[in-house]
């Protein structure tokens, strides 16, 4: 497969939220991966990210593992991550630089 790294991250929304089944909210899949574009900047590529920078996405959004929905929300970032990985968007796989904690009993 052939890499297309000169995709921006906000161009890689389209056609990930168009992959999604009818069952997935998109509306909420879409609201976060706007909060995540915006995060790492809207005019950035994916090989202009770097893996130590999901890992901060992750802990800002995960903080003291209190945020409710934080779990959820990382799980879509994931996703689309790892939907970007094989698309050959990126060649390095950058949705296992995101940890998704257990929530707290």
């Amino acid at each position: 497969m052939e890499q297309d790294e000169s995709i921006t991250l906000l161009e890689a929304v389209g056609p990930y939220a168009g992959s999604l089944k009818a069952n997935d909210n998109l509306a909420e899949v879409q609201r976060e991966l706007s909060r995540f574009v915006q995060w790492c900047g809207r005019g950035r590529t994916f090989s202009d990210i770097h893996p130590p920078e999901i890992g901060e996405y992750a802990d800002q959004i995960a903080g003291t593992g209190t945020a409710p929905q934080a779990a959820q929300r990382l799980r879509i970032v994931k996703n689309f991550l790892a939907y970007a990985k094989k698309k050959g968007f990126v060649d390095k796989n950058l949705a296992q630089h995101l940890r998704i904690r257990k929530a707290r009993t």
